[in-house]
């Protein structure tokens, strides 16, 4: 029956030629050279715009926005269902291969408006659009040009088309009969009744006279034989069904910025909402705030239609992040905020509750995130990312997956098939009965339901499902052979697995990290991009703290709104293109924008909520006002600038650039602490360091440098061990040629390590400092001819930690730049800090599973440690690690040349630390916290004031619960208190709060559904803590403790 394949194909092709009836002549359309809005008015004069030339060639510049204006009419006798727009050679040509990374997404695409109002998306996909009543159409485009450097495009031609519905249904017909017949197996029991389906409608076309009356006719009567035909069958019992919704995967910025994101977002939409105007039973479902932000500033018209139909149940919001983030690099609290500013904007404007966080194509999943999902009342979770794994498969589509804390949420993968040669899933599926059962074959628990989801419609780029989708959907209702697919939503799928699951025992359980073997070198690639998000961060933890400090202890006005406003951006910039480093130059140029706008606003918060602190201080005599954002009291210096103080009351150094090395301990934790400035300077002490080029000694640690400057020797005085193994060097820096296959930004392949280079062209080194309180040894490489490293070790007379501070001219291509610490620690398992918690990974290379995560992601530091000792590396802004056998690596820099060809280039500042340490965790949690989250400070002259000399807004007596987020609450007048146990024990803990309390209660973390907490007259409050519970509580504060000062 193959020939029976063929012939259904060769004439749905033949039919396409006499889909229209009808066609009017091209219209005349003008070019506006100019993005003003204005044109898409009716009465906007474009008298004297230049006439489009039909077949001419397009010659607009890429990368820009043109307005094409017509005008057309609809002739009396064509029916209006059956009239429709047709946009000729619109985005279609060349048909060549696309050569880039995604190229037929940069083409031309454009928001059609009817009558001054956006009406139908325009891209090479959405050409045809049918039009309503009329019967006159003043139509304008505004039309991006895309980036596709295309060899030759064709001016488009916008025409009216009487559609034959008879010839437009058919060929749907036979599209889907011809797909099926070709997927089943020869003795497969659905297949003989197919054939006869399929012959009958063929045999009824009359091909005597084609495009007669005659053969017009027969179209409509083979098309209704077809339909009776196959509403007399259907599926067997068995059959599984698929939930079909309608989706648009829109990258908030990729190969292109985010001001087109805006486009992309109002026209994919509104093309949604026409085609929910002529099927009924069609559902769309799409995530992600900011667009919907997007599309409420720029096409009001469109939200309101959104509106409509969420309300309707035919418009699914869900996402329940701001934007589809992603999950290895932000900080814990950034993953909070994206499901707090997230569902709470959805709640905002469409009233709905969101419960389904959708990120299908995020680059691998923390382990902490189904612990904030649950404690965020998130319980369902989608993607299909993890079909990209290179090595090893999940062994499951459908399961509950367990957080560090025990806390579960529901996970489904998607299963649709891709067409996409490499890729074997994909949230861009479209409908054909071969994509049906194609899910259905890769779905592997199969045992615990028939029902799958699947996703269709165009996306990565926008424009989303077509028609001949949906109507593949109608055909594919009650398809013999294959699964029943229905239009519907994710939450309602959700609903009814969960549902069924219920009393089952044997749902699978993942109780670990969802890593993806892929992608490993977005953990490290658009070094500044990291930083700028981890500077940020650090600065909005720090801005909250102070300015719900002074709001408790002050009354002072709390920022609700430029806070939310500067979160807005940082959660932006946390899209899975962007922070990861996988976008084209463009939008790192409007990120530093975005840092620039939102660093300027936190500072603004930060300092008048500090100078609102120390204005109510009751100073006698001029003070150092030091605050320590950080969840342990001060041990740490902090630098001060040249002659901020004349005599420091603590003890200090000028450092080699004029600074004031300023030692500070004891400021209490997530406080504040004044040393007055009349106090006596503290007796000068025995230098207790020793510095060379060769040889560094501090109380801590007898050092030694080899002659190209990497350390040969490291003793630990105060216990009395080697921390490096005989002849092997730490703080070795390596270049590796990074080749990857596919990918050149998102990838480190496994083979890297096969082609390296050490670091080794010292071409300088001098001591800075020396003493008494930090000795400096500054080294200088040379790689290649382009690139420079300039570093700083740094050691302390009172701190152990050893800091390395980079100042790196980088401009090598397709090359990784990574530091290596070998240890003479034996151990089978390393530690690695990820958002509120840690992490244990295997150090060796045993299984397939193993051997594939040779990068793996971190926050801030990893740890390999015995029973008795451990070191660690930290560092305040690098991602990429790896602990193999002994060896600690940390991932510095990276050089891709794809979508990006300068990915990286230039200037490049950064710290990593070495730590060693007695065994525990809690030296390393303590010294990363000083390392990222390092002291403020304000000179303050004399006044009066009720404010005490130091104070600290929460602490917990327990050292290994920490106190992570101190801000105010989003809609009550009390402070919000984020905390985590770190240690992996449960048990009690003791929240000591700085202002009297009205009351105390724990809330989820979207600050909802409290329950009281009770505290005693001191105002200490009992909790109690599951293993790695992240707990969040609400202080209400008491009357009279506010506005002190």
């Amino acid at each position: 029956m193959e020939l029976l394949v063929e012939r259904l194909a060769r004439r749905g092709l033949e039919l396409e030629r006499w889909f229209e009836l009808e066609r009017s002549e091209p219209a005349e359309v003008r070019v506006v050279r100019e993005d003003s809005l204005a044109a898409r008015l009716p009465d906007y004069d474009d008298s004297q715009a230049p006439v489009l030339r039909p077949g001419g060639d397009w010659r607009e510049p890429l990368n820009t926005t043109v307005w094409l204006r017509f005008r057309l009419c609809r002739p009396a006798s064509w029916p209006v269902q059956d009239t429709a727009l047709v946009a000729e050679r619109f985005g279609t040509y060349p048909l060549e291969p696309a050569f880039r990374i995604g190229r037929e997404l940069q083409r031309i695409q454009g928001m059609l408006y009817l009558d001054g109002k956006p009406y139908h998306g325009l891209d090479q996909f959405h050409r045809l659009i049918y039009l309503p009543e009329g019967p006159e159409y003043q139509l304008a485009a505004s039309v991006w040009t895309g980036f596709a450097s295309l060899e030759w495009q064709p001016n488009p031609v916008f025409r009216l088309v009487r559609i034959d519905p008879g010839a437009n249904q058919l060929a749907h017909d036979l599209r889907i009969l011809a797909d099926a017949l070709k997927r089943l197996d020869a003795d497969d029991p659905a297949r003989p009744a197919l054939e006869e389906v399929a012959e009958a409608g063929l045999q009824e076309i009359d091909w005597t006279c084609p495009g007669g009356a005659s053969f017009r006719h027969s179209l409509t009567r083979a098309h209704q034989k077809v339909e009776r035909c196959l509403a007399a069958l259907e599926p067997a019992p068995y059959e599984p069904t698929l939930v079909a919704a309608g989706h648009a995967h829109i990258d908030c910025a990729w190969l292109w910025p985010l001001a087109q994101t805006r486009e992309k977002a109002g026209r994919t939409w509104t093309t949604a909402l026409r085609l929910m105007e002529r099927y009924p039973e069609y559902r769309f479902l799409a995530s992600t705030p900011l667009q919907y932000e997007m599309v409420r500033q720029s096409f009001p018209e469109s939200f309101e239609g959104i509106r409509q139909r969420v309300q309707e149940g035919r418009w699914e919001t869900l996402g329940g992040m701001w934007v589809e983030a992603d999950c290895n690099l932000p900080d814990g609290e950034s993953l909070a905020r994206q499901m707090l500013v997230g569902t709470r904007y959805f709640e905002r404007h469409f009233g709905i509750e969101t419960r389904v966080v959708w990120l299908p194509d995020t680059f691998g999943f923390s382990w902490a995130l189904p612990t904030l999902m649950a404690a965020a009342g998130l319980p369902y979770f989608v993607t299909h990312k993890m079909s990209w794994s290179q090595t090893n498969r999940i062994p499951h589509d459908t399961f509950r997956w367990r957080g560090p804390d025990g806390g579960e949420v529901l996970v489904h993968f998607l299963c649709t098939p891709s067409l996409w040669p490499g890729e074997h899933t994909t949230y861009n599926g479209t409908l054909l009965p071969s994509i049906a059962r194609g899910a259905w074959t890769r779905f592997q628990d199969r045992q615990l339901q028939n029902e799958l989801l699947v996703a269709f419609g165009y996306g990565d780029g926008g424009g989303g499902p077509t028609i001949e989708m949906i109507e593949a959907g109608r055909r594919l209702k009650q398809l013999p052979g294959f699964p029943r697919v229905e239009m519907g939503r994710a939450r309602d799928f959700f609903e009814r697995l969960e549902h069924k699951l219920a009393q089952r025992r044997d749902v699978p359980v993942w109780d670990g990290e969802l890593y993806l073997e892929y992608h490993r070198g977005t953990y490290t690639g658009q070094a500044r991009q990291k930083r700028r998000n981890v500077l940020s961060q650090r600065l909005y933890h720090a801005a909250e703290l102070y300015a719900a400090s002074a709001r408790a202890l002050r009354g002072a006005e709390y920022p609700r709104e430029a806070l939310e406003q500067g979160w807005r951006l940082i959660l932006t910039n946390q899209f899975h293109d962007i922070l990861p480093g996988s976008a084209i130059s463009e939008v790192y140029e409007d990120a530093e924008q975005d840092y620039q706008r939102l660093a300027a606003i936190g500072e603004q918060v930060l300092d008048r909520a500090t100078s609102a602190l120390a204005s109510g201080l009751d100073l006698h005599s001029e003070a150092l006002v030091v605050f320590n954002p950080g969840p342990y009291p001060s041990a740490d210096y902090v630098e001060l600038p040249s002659a901020t103080i004349e005599r420091s009351p603590l003890p200090s150094q000028t450092s080699a650039d004029g600074s004031q090395l300023v030692w500070c301990e004891g400021v209490p934790a997530n406080g504040y602490r004044a040393f007055p400035l009349d106090s006596v300077a503290p007796a000068p002490i025995a230098n207790a360091l020793r510095v060379s080029t060769r040889e560094l000694e501090t109380p801590f640690w007898d050092i030694e440098i080899d002659d190209r400057g990497r350390i040969s020797r490291l003793y630990d005085k105060k216990l009395g061990r080697e921390v490096l193994p005989a002849g092997e060097l730490a703080n070795r820096l390596v270049v590796f040629e990074d080749k990857p296959l596919n990918f050149d930004a998102w990838d480190i392949d496994a083979y890297f390590y096969a082609k390296s280079r050490d670091v080794d062209r010292l071409e300088a080194a001098e001591v800075r400092e020396s003493g008494p309180e930090r000795a400096v040894l500054q080294l200088t490489w040379r790689i290649g001819e382009q690139s420079v490293i300039v570093q700083r070790m740094c050691v302390y007379a009172r701190l152990p930690r050893i800091d390395f501070q980079n100042q790196v001219e980088w401009n090598e291509r397709q090359s990784l730049l990574k530091v290596a610490f070998p240890t003479a620690i034996r151990s089978r398992r390393a530690t690695y800090e990820i958002q509120f918690g840690t992490i244990e990974r295997p150090t060796h290379r045993n299984t397939s599973w193993e051997e594939a995560a040779f990068e793996v992601p971190a926050q801030r530091w990893a740890d390999l440690s015995d029973a008795y000792y451990g070191v660690a590396v930290l560092a305040d802004c690098k991602h990429g690690y790896s602990v193999h056998n002994r060896t600690l690596w940390l991932s510095l820099l990276k050089g891709a040349i794809d979508p990006d060809p300068d990915a990286d280039r230039g200037q490049h500042s950064f710290i990593y630390s070495l730590f060693p340490h007695a065994a525990g965790l809690d030296g390393v949690r303590r010294a990363a916290y000083s390392l990222t989250r390092p002291m403020l400070w304000r000179r303050e002259a004399a006044h009066r004031g009720s404010l005490p000399l130091q104070f600290s807004a929460a602490h917990v007596t327990n050292p290994g619960v920490l106190v992570e987020t101190i801000k105010w609450a989003e809609d009550e007048d009390a402070m919000i208190v984020r905390l985590y146990e770190a240690d992996g024990g449960a048990g009690p803990a003791t929240l000591v709060l700085g202002t009297p309390t009205q009351a105390v209660d724990e809330v989820d973390l979207l600050e909802r559904n409290p329950q009281p907490v009770s505290v005693d007259g001191d105002g200490r409050a009992a909790l109690n803590f599951r293993a790695r519970e992240v707990k969040t509580v609400r202080i209400t504060p008491s009357p009279s403790g506010r506005g002190q000062g």
